[in-house]
């Protein structure tokens, strides 16, 4: 009967962390960017202003560069190891909001 209880805690705790990114990632597209890639997930934060469009803009890695660490502002602290480290948080993330696969 405990691992019942506990399976349906887990289950509630996943639910509530989707929840949350849903949230998180329906706020970053509408207030920050709506064209995410699943590249810009599971890498470390980069060492860059994201708002200087003078350099932000200058060159694809600087654009990707500049992304990435605008995402890193907007996401809370206690989350970002989360974000570099389980592609879970990629995923969920990648599903709220559209993105476009750029080869």
């Amino acid at each position: 009967m405990q691992s019942l209880r506990k399976r349906t805690s887990d289950t509630e705790e996943d639910t509530t962390w989707q929840e949350r990114v849903a949230l998180l990632a329906r706020k970053f597209g509408v207030m920050n960017e709506i064209f995410v890639e699943p590249k810009h997930f599971m890498i470390e934060k980069p060492d860059v202003d994201p708002y200087d469009s003078k350099t932000r803009y200058a060159s694809p890695q600087s654009r990707m560069a500049g992304l990435t660490a605008e995402i890193f502002q907007e996401i809370p602290g206690n989350l970002h190891e989360t974000m570099v480290n389980d592609s879970k948080f990629r995923d969920q993330v990648c599903e709220i909001i559209p993105f476009l696969m750029y080869r």
